[in-house]
């Protein structure tokens, strides 16, 4: 997609997930986690998107292709929406509730080649 991108000048955006104080989450409920932002993940992202599960279990990447830097936005803030209104209470205390962070790249200025890529998530 990132050599696509650059030949023929198509928007690539890149988000970066992160499940917000995963390490503190229940053990019973980290795949419970995973689970449900897999079924958000398949609810609002088309089907030229893609998705990785990265080597840390709190990681997530979504390609984007064909999606500028402004659709990315509007997309990550549906997905956080989406984790919010779940209310899932994986800690202790069940006061909280699961939140995320995303960090949103334009890859055809971030990334040259796919190794860049695959740096930012290490």
């Amino acid at each position: 997609e990132i050599k696509l991108s650059h030949r023929y000048n198509l928007d690539l955006t890149v988000l970066r997930l992160c499940v917000k104080d995963y390490e503190l989450f229940a053990p019973q409920f980290q795949e419970v986690a995973l689970n449900v932002l897999g079924l958000i993940f398949k609810h609002l992202l088309r089907d030229i998107d893609i998705v990785a599960h990265l080597n840390r279990s709190d990681y997530f990447a979504v390609i984007l292709p064909c999606t500028p830097p402004e659709g990315a936005h509007v997309l990550s803030n549906r997905i956080l929406q989406e984790v919010e209104n779940f209310r899932l209470k994986p800690f202790h205390d069940d006061r909280r509730i699961m939140g995320m962070n995303v960090e949103i790249y334009d890859a055809r200025i971030y990334f040259e080649q796919e190794e860049e890529l695959i740096r930012i998530f290490r």
